[in-house]
């Protein structure tokens, strides 16, 4: 099994003859902030957002069940979530996962740390994990006037 592409973004648009088009790819993100405001370490800000991954599958991986496990982390490296999500059906060449979350963690300042690993159902490891960084800055903004 080898991984062809994760990656964070705004949305991903799953058209059934094209396939799927990602929107917004990013690596990083600025969040201004009123000055006034002090935000909570655990803050979360009602963003949807989406982890897109593509693993190409060699014909003895074919025609099996797999489990793709995700996890989220904090800048302090505290998990914020885990995500298990099945294959809608047998692969045969490919596997297409779309995790989709409604809101971005924004309390920290630094790298949010995602993981993501692929099982088979019996919880067999098929993939080791790789990791993806979104760097997370709060600015304050000045306030004129």
């Amino acid at each position: 099994m080898n991984l062809l592409l994760a990656t964070p973004c705004n949305l991903v648009a799953n058209d059934q003859e094209l396939g799927p088009s990602l929107i917004g790819v990013f690596h990083d993100m600025t969040i201004k902030i009123h000055p006034d405001i002090e935000i909570p370490g655990n803050a979360l800000i009602p963003k949807e957002w989406a982890i897109f991954s593509k693993w190409m599958l060699s014909s003895e991986e074919t025609r099996r069940d797999y489990v793709l496990v995700s996890e989220v982390y904090w800048p302090d490296g505290t998990l914020l979530h885990q995500t298990k999500s099945k294959s809608s059906s047998p692969a045969t060449t490919a596997l297409i996962f779309i995790i989709k979350h409604q809101a971005f963690p924004f309390g920290q300042d630094g790298r949010v740390r995602i993981r993501l690993w692929m099982e088979n159902e019996d919880k067999t490891l098929v993939h080791e994990s790789i990791e993806i960084f979104i760097s997370v800055r709060v600015q304050k903004n000045v306030v004129l006037g």
